[in-house]
């Protein structure tokens, strides 16, 4: 996940990695990236909505932000 965020990082405002990986927050965070710890396996529908709702309100965190 660091890696991935550091390779996005000025290309995107947001990153969304796995709670499994909660542990690189901070690092990510070093990156000047704002991120997302979530549950991202989808085993049924209701993974499937908690993960959207998360990444819905994460983005308009994300759009606060920037003043949209």
């Amino acid at each position: 996940a660091q890696s991935v965020a550091k390779h996005y990082c000025g290309l995107v405002d947001g990153f969304v990695f796995d709670r499994v990986d909660q542990h690189l927050a901070g690092p990510i965070a070093a990156v000047k990236m704002h991120a997302l710890a979530t549950q991202t396996i989808m085993w049924d529908a209701e993974d499937r909505v908690a993960l959207a709702r998360d990444c819905i309100a994460f983005a308009e965190r994300l759009l606060e932000r920037a003043g949209a």
